[in-house]
């Protein structure tokens, strides 16, 4: 029983969606100075189509992101790190056997001794920053996903659990590794 234009306003105010508003108002638009709807109507699916694809190139092109932060945080990350920890290690134990070595000449043109670099330190230090890059590499899972920081509380207790394993689990096999090295 309404007019034509009042029907399409009515319906496009019934559902919270911009582009049903913007696509009802260009039919009521249109409707109200005579021009061809079936042209608008083929010019909106179009546009609607079009629109649907590049959310779903959108898409993939986040869940390629978070891939590869992912395996930042999950791999990369701890790897550099027990890495660190262990070529720490080996250079420090090194430094001590020629320094030892070397006590006895007394006229070598160089001394070499241990460096200031305390071990347990270093190794709280690595534990903290991988905490830290899981924490925020969270933080950007849940921008590029959502749109919102406050979303990727639910990714920090996940991402820091999985980080501090693959930690530990690479720190123990390159200690390993790095044990069968005799120097």
């Amino acid at each position: 029983g309404y007019e034509l234009s009042d029907a399409l306003d009515s319906f496009a105010v019934k559902y919270n969606s911009p582009i049903i508003r913007r696509t009802f108002n260009l039919l009521g638009g249109e409707i109200e100075s005579g021009g061809k709807i079936s042209h608008i109507i083929d010019t909106v699916i179009k546009n609607l189509k079009n629109n649907q694809k590049m959310k779903a190139e959108m898409a993939a092109s986040a869940i390629t992101y978070i891939i590869f932060i992912g395996s930042i945080v999950i791999i990369i990350s701890p790897v550099l790190f027990a890495l660190s920890y262990n070529l720490l290690t080996f250079i420090t134990s090194f430094i001590a056997k020629i320094s030892a070595s070397s006590a006895g000449i007394a006229d070598a043109p160089f001394k070499i001794a241990a460096g200031a670099v305390d071990l347990g330190e270093f190794r709280i230090f690595s534990i903290f920053a991988v905490v830290l890059v899981a924490f925020l590499s969270s933080m950007i899972v849940s921008i590029i996903e959502k749109g919102t920081i406050r979303s990727g509380l639910k990714y920090i207790p996940i991402f820091v659990v999985f980080a501090l394993i693959s930690y530990g689990l690479f720190s123990f096999v390159l200690s390993k590794l790095f044990s069968g090295i005799v120097i």
